[in-house]
């Protein structure tokens, strides 16, 4: 977990502390996924990496930023029904989170990051 803790006032205003945060965590959960592919070889699961249209429409959209709540917005489902897809899209691609997830996604070009 990364984050601030400061009672001292700073130059920064806190939407810079904010985004700074983001980044850190951004970069832990690549160097996470990183690890892991050098570390622990992928798991063969029964669907070989294949996602559902659904799947990898929650997967993309939660790679964008979008909040769980606003991913669910955004697809017309309930926020559950997104944990569910993206809980389901994690163990068909062998990972532990959805930020790992993410990473594999791209490297298989299942999902385009950009």
């Amino acid at each position: 977990m990364f984050g601030f803790t400061s009672d001292k006032r700073t130059c920064c205003d806190r939407r810079a502390k904010l985004g700074l945060t983001l980044d850190i965590q951004t970069f832990a959960a690549h160097a996470q996924a990183a690890a892991f592919d050098l570390c622990i070889p992928y798991a063969e699961s029964k669907d070989k990496g294949t996602l559902a249209a659904g799947e990898l429409d929650a997967l993309a959209r939660s790679m964008d930023g979008l909040s769980n709540f606003d991913v669910g917005c955004a697809m017309g489902i309930s926020e559950t029904e997104v944990l569910l897809r993206l809980r389901r899209a994690t163990e068909k691609l062998g990972c532990t989170t959805k930020y790992e997830a993410a990473l594999r996604a791209i490297r298989l070009g299942l999902v385009n990051c950009g």
